[in-house]
């Protein structure tokens, strides 16, 4: 089940030859920025859950630690929230790159890829199993692979 030679190679100048319009560069741009906040968002729950109370006595007038004992006094809501938000912005993360993705490559000249990226986002669901097999047949609509049960 080879590929042709030449499909790679249309795919790769397909890659390098299209511009860049400003809605991909403002998706990058956006999703560079998610990521970092998803960074942050992270640091601070390991930030928060390993701070040590013994270690405040010398700064108790300060109006951060007063705020980071009132947050640290709810522990499972603060967690909650950390990783609630961390969520919402790690699925903003997926649709931008999904996006991104679907505007770059070109399925219908590469139904594989097509395949490969249906049976990614699949596999992101969190299902144990698949609820039939995949099973591909061609398709001139790059969102809708045709998917049967093998017998």
């Amino acid at each position: 089940m080879d590929e042709d030679p030449q499909q790679l190679t249309l795919l790769i100048q397909n890659l390098t030859t299209n511009s860049i319009d400003l809605n991909l560069l403002l998706a990058s741009l956006a999703m560079l920025s998610l990521l970092f906040c998803s960074a942050m968002i992270s640091g601070s729950e390991v930030a928060y859950f390993s701070l040590d109370a013994s270690k405040w006595k010398e700064e108790e007038d300060k109006t951060s630690v007063t705020q980071i004992k009132k947050l640290l006094q709810k522990p499972n809501h603060l967690l909650a929230t950390i990783l609630i938000s961390n969520n919402f912005i790690n699925v903003a993360i997926i649709i931008l790159s999904t996006y991104m993705t679907d505007s770059l490559l070109d399925y219908i000249q590469h139904p594989i890829l097509s395949f490969v990226k249906s049976a990614i986002n699949w596999s992101n669901t969190g299902l144990a199993e698949p609820p039939e097999a995949f099973n591909i047949s061609g398709t001139s609509n790059p969102d809708s692979l045709n998917f049967s049960k093998i017998s």
